[in-house]
Protein backbone atom coordinates (compact mmCIF):
# COMPACT_ATOMS: atom_id res chain seq x y z
CA UNK A 1 0.00 0.00 0.00
CA UNK A 2 3.07 2.36 0.17
CA UNK A 3 1.97 3.65 -3.68
CA UNK A 4 -1.58 4.56 -1.87
CA UNK A 5 -2.28 8.20 -3.01
CA UNK A 6 -5.50 10.63 -2.75
CA UNK A 7 -7.63 11.18 -5.61
CA UNK A 8 -11.27 12.38 -5.73
CA UNK A 9 -13.67 10.48 -6.82
CA UNK A 10 -14.42 11.40 -10.67
CA UNK A 11 -11.23 11.18 -12.19
CA UNK A 12 -8.59 13.61 -11.33
CA UNK A 13 -6.43 14.87 -8.31
CA UNK A 14 -6.10 18.89 -8.73
CA UNK A 15 -3.31 20.67 -7.81
CA UNK A 16 -7.33 30.16 -0.53
CA UNK A 17 -6.92 32.79 1.70
CA UNK A 18 -6.78 34.59 5.41
CA UNK A 19 -2.77 35.90 5.89
CA UNK A 20 0.10 34.16 4.23
CA UNK A 21 2.41 36.76 5.44
CA UNK A 22 1.68 35.39 8.99
CA UNK A 23 3.23 31.70 8.26
CA UNK A 24 6.43 33.07 6.73
CA UNK A 25 8.48 32.82 10.12
CA UNK A 26 6.84 29.70 11.13
CA UNK A 27 8.78 26.15 11.63
CA UNK A 28 7.15 22.94 12.04
CA UNK A 29 8.30 20.86 15.46
CA UNK A 30 7.27 17.83 14.65
CA UNK A 31 6.42 15.43 11.49
CA UNK A 32 2.36 16.14 12.24
CA UNK A 33 0.77 19.11 10.51
CA UNK A 34 -0.57 21.35 13.56
CA UNK A 35 -3.56 22.69 11.55
CA UNK A 36 -6.68 25.26 12.55
CA UNK A 37 -9.39 26.14 11.30
CA UNK A 38 -11.26 29.68 11.29
CA UNK A 39 -14.60 29.31 13.80
CA UNK A 40 -17.20 27.40 11.75
CA UNK A 41 -21.18 27.87 12.21
CA UNK A 42 -22.19 25.25 14.51
CA UNK A 43 -23.64 22.50 11.37
CA UNK A 44 -26.20 21.43 13.96
CA UNK A 45 -28.07 24.92 13.61
CA UNK A 46 -27.68 24.77 9.95
CA UNK A 47 -31.37 23.30 8.66
CA UNK A 48 -31.30 20.42 6.46
CA UNK A 49 -27.55 19.38 7.23
CA UNK A 50 -26.56 16.13 8.21
CA UNK A 51 -22.94 16.91 8.62
CA UNK A 52 -21.22 17.29 11.89
CA UNK A 53 -17.97 16.92 12.98
CA UNK A 54 -18.78 13.25 14.65
CA UNK A 55 -20.19 12.45 11.57
CA UNK A 56 -17.06 13.36 8.87
CA UNK A 57 -14.96 11.57 11.70
CA UNK A 58 -16.94 8.31 11.08
CA UNK A 59 -17.69 9.08 7.10
CA UNK A 60 -15.95 6.85 4.23
CA UNK A 61 -13.41 8.45 2.23
CA UNK A 62 -12.21 7.28 -1.15
CA UNK A 63 -8.56 6.49 -1.93
CA UNK A 64 -7.01 5.45 -4.75
CA UNK A 65 -4.22 1.99 -4.47
CA UNK A 66 -2.68 0.70 -8.38
CA UNK A 67 -5.57 3.24 -9.63
CA UNK A 68 -7.87 1.10 -8.21
CA UNK A 69 -10.55 3.23 -6.10
CA UNK A 70 -11.57 2.03 -2.71
CA UNK A 71 -13.65 3.31 0.72
CA UNK A 72 -12.05 3.99 3.97
CA UNK A 73 -14.66 4.23 6.77
CA UNK A 74 -12.47 6.06 9.79
CA UNK A 75 -13.16 5.82 13.54
CA UNK A 76 -13.39 7.95 15.78
CA UNK A 77 -10.95 10.05 12.91
CA UNK A 78 -8.39 7.49 11.88
CA UNK A 79 -7.93 4.33 10.28
CA UNK A 80 -4.92 2.22 10.38
CA UNK A 81 -3.74 -1.15 8.65
CA UNK A 82 -1.05 -2.47 10.61
CA UNK A 83 1.07 -2.03 13.61
CA UNK A 84 4.41 -2.00 12.62
CA UNK A 85 5.64 1.80 11.18
CA UNK A 86 8.32 0.11 9.97
CA UNK A 87 6.18 -2.93 7.78
CA UNK A 88 5.63 -2.24 4.20
CA UNK A 89 1.87 -2.33 4.04
CA UNK A 90 1.69 -0.02 7.18
CA UNK A 91 -0.91 2.51 6.22
CA UNK A 92 -2.58 5.38 8.77
CA UNK A 93 -4.89 7.70 7.31
CA UNK A 94 -6.36 9.99 10.28
CA UNK A 95 -8.53 13.61 9.91
CA UNK A 96 -6.39 16.79 11.10
CA UNK A 97 -8.07 18.06 14.60
CA UNK A 98 -10.49 20.86 15.00
CA UNK A 99 -10.11 21.30 11.03
CA UNK A 100 -13.77 21.39 10.12
CA UNK A 101 -15.30 23.86 7.31
CA UNK A 102 -18.77 24.12 6.63
CA UNK A 103 -20.40 25.88 3.77
CA UNK A 104 -22.53 24.99 0.54
CA UNK A 105 -20.16 23.81 -2.02
CA UNK A 106 -22.26 22.65 -4.50
CA UNK A 107 -25.11 24.96 -5.15
CA UNK A 108 -28.23 23.23 -3.39
CA UNK A 109 -28.69 25.60 -0.67
CA UNK A 110 -27.25 22.38 2.05
CA UNK A 111 -24.04 22.79 3.57
CA UNK A 112 -21.28 20.79 2.87
CA UNK A 113 -17.26 20.45 4.65
CA UNK A 114 -13.83 20.21 4.17
CA UNK A 115 -11.74 18.64 6.29
CA UNK A 116 -7.88 17.78 5.90
CA UNK A 117 -6.85 14.01 5.23
CA UNK A 118 -3.36 13.39 6.67
CA UNK A 119 -1.47 10.15 5.28
CA UNK A 120 1.18 8.62 6.54
CA UNK A 121 3.32 4.97 6.02
CA UNK A 122 5.63 4.93 9.33
CA UNK A 123 8.20 7.10 7.66
CA UNK A 124 8.88 10.83 8.04
CA UNK A 125 6.43 11.71 5.14
CA UNK A 126 2.98 13.54 6.21
CA UNK A 127 0.78 13.56 3.38
CA UNK A 128 -1.86 16.41 3.65
CA UNK A 129 -5.00 17.03 1.50
CA UNK A 130 -7.97 19.08 1.07
CA UNK A 131 -11.25 16.80 1.32
CA UNK A 132 -14.55 17.49 -0.21
CA UNK A 133 -17.93 16.30 1.54
CA UNK A 134 -20.82 16.85 -0.05
CA UNK A 135 -24.32 16.24 2.15
CA UNK A 136 -26.82 14.17 0.17
CA UNK A 137 -29.88 13.46 1.35
CA UNK A 138 -28.37 13.98 4.59
CA UNK A 139 -25.44 11.22 4.45
CA UNK A 140 -22.01 12.55 3.71
CA UNK A 141 -20.21 11.25 0.57
CA UNK A 142 -16.72 12.41 -0.09
CA UNK A 143 -16.35 13.74 -3.84
CA UNK A 144 -12.72 14.99 -4.56
CA UNK A 145 -9.54 15.61 -3.09
CA UNK A 146 -6.52 17.91 -3.96
CA UNK A 147 -3.10 17.00 -2.20
CA UNK A 148 -1.56 19.88 -0.28
CA UNK A 149 2.09 19.09 0.51
CA UNK A 150 4.20 16.62 2.51
CA UNK A 151 4.10 18.45 5.81
CA UNK A 152 2.63 21.64 5.64
CA UNK A 153 1.47 24.42 8.26
CA UNK A 154 -2.28 25.19 7.52
CA UNK A 155 -3.22 28.20 8.90
CA UNK A 156 -6.62 28.33 7.81
CA UNK A 157 -9.33 26.91 5.90
CA UNK A 158 -12.76 28.50 5.30
CA UNK A 159 -15.52 28.06 2.79
CA UNK A 160 -17.07 31.26 1.60
CA UNK A 161 -19.45 31.99 -1.29
CA UNK A 162 -19.27 28.38 -2.64
CA UNK A 163 -15.47 28.84 -2.58
CA UNK A 164 -12.81 26.76 -0.46
CA UNK A 165 -10.24 29.16 1.10
CA UNK A 166 -7.17 27.88 2.37
CA UNK A 167 -3.95 29.73 4.48
CA UNK A 168 -0.88 27.39 4.33
CA UNK A 169 2.84 27.27 4.26
CA UNK A 170 3.97 24.83 1.73
CA UNK A 171 7.79 23.27 0.77
CA UNK A 172 9.43 25.65 -1.83
CA UNK A 173 11.95 23.79 -4.37
CA UNK A 174 14.50 24.18 -2.07
CA UNK A 175 13.32 23.51 1.14
CA UNK A 176 14.38 20.85 3.61
CA UNK A 177 11.44 18.74 4.02
CA UNK A 178 10.77 19.14 7.47
CA UNK A 179 10.75 22.96 7.16
CA UNK A 180 8.47 24.77 4.64
CA UNK A 181 9.09 28.47 4.00
CA UNK A 182 6.68 29.68 1.10
CA UNK A 183 3.55 30.91 2.54
CA UNK A 184 0.40 30.63 0.09
CA UNK A 185 -2.96 31.21 -0.35
CA UNK A 186 -5.12 28.82 -2.24
CA UNK A 187 -8.49 29.15 -3.64
CA UNK A 188 -10.28 26.12 -4.74
CA UNK A 189 -14.23 25.62 -5.64
CA UNK A 190 -16.08 22.13 -7.03
CA UNK A 191 -15.98 21.96 -11.05
CA UNK A 192 -17.17 19.11 -12.80
CA UNK A 193 -13.94 17.11 -12.44
CA UNK A 194 -13.97 17.65 -8.75
CA UNK A 195 -11.80 20.57 -6.60
CA UNK A 196 -10.68 23.26 -9.23
CA UNK A 197 -7.38 25.48 -8.03
CA UNK A 198 -8.72 28.80 -9.20
CA UNK A 199 -5.97 31.31 -7.48
CA UNK A 200 -3.06 30.72 -5.40
CA UNK A 201 -1.24 33.76 -4.74
CA UNK A 202 2.46 33.04 -3.27
CA UNK A 203 5.79 34.77 -0.59
CA UNK A 204 8.72 33.57 -0.05
CA UNK A 205 10.37 34.24 3.40
CA UNK A 206 10.94 38.19 3.45
CA UNK A 207 9.86 38.66 0.19
CA UNK A 208 7.04 40.47 -1.98
CA UNK A 209 3.68 38.77 -2.81
CA UNK A 210 3.42 36.85 -6.00
CA UNK A 211 0.13 38.25 -7.26
CA UNK A 212 -1.49 37.89 -11.11
CA UNK A 213 -5.08 39.96 -11.85
CA UNK A 214 -6.97 39.79 -14.56
CA UNK A 215 -8.42 42.96 -15.59
CA UNK A 216 -10.09 41.85 -18.84
CA UNK A 217 -12.03 40.12 -19.88
CA UNK A 218 -14.55 40.50 -16.46
CA UNK A 219 -16.14 37.53 -14.90
CA UNK A 220 -19.38 36.50 -16.38
CA UNK A 221 -18.38 38.91 -19.50
CA UNK A 222 -18.97 37.56 -22.89
CA UNK A 223 -16.18 36.81 -25.09
CA UNK A 224 -16.12 36.07 -28.94
CA UNK A 225 -13.48 33.43 -30.30
CA UNK A 226 -10.64 35.89 -30.41
CA UNK A 227 -10.87 38.53 -27.20
CA UNK A 228 -8.56 40.44 -25.59
CA UNK A 229 -6.71 39.41 -22.10
CA UNK A 230 -5.13 41.76 -20.05
CA UNK A 231 -4.04 42.36 -16.39
CA UNK A 232 -0.90 42.78 -14.00
CA UNK A 233 1.65 40.92 -12.02
CA UNK A 234 3.15 42.22 -8.64
CA UNK A 235 6.70 40.17 -9.74
CA UNK A 236 7.54 39.34 -13.35
CA UNK A 237 7.67 35.60 -14.04
CA UNK A 238 10.72 33.70 -14.90
CA UNK A 239 12.06 35.15 -18.53
CA UNK A 240 9.01 37.37 -18.50
CA UNK A 241 6.49 34.17 -19.65
CA UNK A 242 3.43 33.17 -18.19
CA UNK A 243 1.13 30.47 -19.28
CA UNK A 244 -2.06 30.68 -20.27
CA UNK A 245 -4.51 28.13 -20.52
CA UNK A 246 -8.33 27.69 -21.72
CA UNK A 247 -11.47 25.06 -19.88
CA UNK A 248 -14.25 24.18 -21.87
CA UNK A 249 -17.23 23.53 -19.01
CA UNK A 250 -16.66 20.07 -17.95
CA UNK A 251 -12.63 21.55 -17.34
CA UNK A 252 -11.02 19.86 -20.31
CA UNK A 253 -8.16 21.78 -21.35
CA UNK A 254 -8.73 23.28 -25.28
CA UNK A 255 -6.01 25.97 -25.18
CA UNK A 256 -2.53 26.41 -24.25
CA UNK A 257 0.47 28.89 -24.85
CA UNK A 258 2.65 31.80 -23.72
CA UNK A 259 2.17 34.64 -22.23
CA UNK A 260 4.70 37.49 -22.57
CA UNK A 261 4.89 40.24 -19.61
CA UNK A 262 6.28 43.91 -20.09
CA UNK A 263 7.77 44.80 -17.16
CA UNK A 264 10.83 47.24 -17.19
CA UNK A 265 13.50 44.50 -14.88
CA UNK A 266 13.44 40.98 -13.93
CA UNK A 267 11.02 40.92 -10.77
CA UNK A 268 9.82 43.94 -11.42
CA UNK A 269 5.73 44.25 -11.82
CA UNK A 270 4.31 44.08 -14.98
CA UNK A 271 1.22 44.02 -17.07
CA UNK A 272 0.18 41.59 -19.86
CA UNK A 273 -2.04 42.20 -23.28
CA UNK A 274 -2.73 39.32 -25.10
CA UNK A 275 -5.44 38.31 -27.45
CA UNK A 276 -6.52 34.71 -27.54
CA UNK A 277 -7.95 33.06 -30.40
CA UNK A 278 -9.55 30.37 -30.00
CA UNK A 279 -11.35 30.17 -33.61
CA UNK A 280 -10.39 26.71 -35.19
CA UNK A 281 -10.66 24.74 -31.94
CA UNK A 282 -13.76 22.49 -31.39
CA UNK A 283 -15.21 24.24 -28.65
CA UNK A 284 -19.18 24.88 -27.96
CA UNK A 285 -20.50 28.34 -27.42
CA UNK A 286 -21.09 28.38 -22.91
CA UNK A 287 -19.11 28.98 -20.03
CA UNK A 288 -15.55 28.37 -20.48
CA UNK A 289 -12.85 29.26 -17.54
CA UNK A 290 -9.52 30.95 -18.43
CA UNK A 291 -6.46 30.27 -16.10
CA UNK A 292 -3.12 32.68 -16.20
CA UNK A 293 0.24 31.13 -13.84
CA UNK A 294 3.69 31.87 -13.44
CA UNK A 295 4.94 28.14 -13.09
CA UNK A 296 8.20 27.57 -11.41
CA UNK A 297 11.34 26.74 -13.25
CA UNK A 298 12.48 24.48 -10.64
CA UNK A 299 9.27 21.71 -10.33
CA UNK A 300 6.66 22.93 -12.30
CA UNK A 301 4.49 24.21 -9.20
CA UNK A 302 2.38 27.32 -9.56
CA UNK A 303 4.17 29.85 -7.75
CA UNK A 304 0.94 32.40 -8.91
CA UNK A 305 -2.27 31.95 -10.55
CA UNK A 306 -5.62 33.51 -11.52
CA UNK A 307 -8.36 33.04 -12.94
CA UNK A 308 -11.89 34.23 -14.77
CA UNK A 309 -15.22 32.76 -15.61
CA UNK A 310 -16.87 34.15 -18.97
CA UNK A 311 -19.08 33.15 -21.35
CA UNK A 312 -18.24 31.92 -25.11
CA UNK A 313 -20.56 33.38 -27.67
Amino acid sequence: MKTLKFLFLALVLVLAACNPSAGTDATPTTTQPAPTAEPAPDPTDAAGTGLTEEVLRNAEYIFVEEDQPFLVRLTDGRYQFGTDPDAEDYVSISLAEDVFAFGDLNGDGVQDAVVLLVETYGGTGVFVSLAAVLDQGGESRHVSTAFIDDRPIIYAVSIQDGEILMDAVVHAPDDEMCCPSQAETRTYRLGARGLVLTQLTSQFEGGEKRIISIESPAAGSEVGRVFPLKGSVTIAPFENTLVVKVFDAGENQVYIGPLMVNAPDMGEPGTFDFSINLEGIALDSGPIRIEVADVSMADGSYLAMASVDVVLK
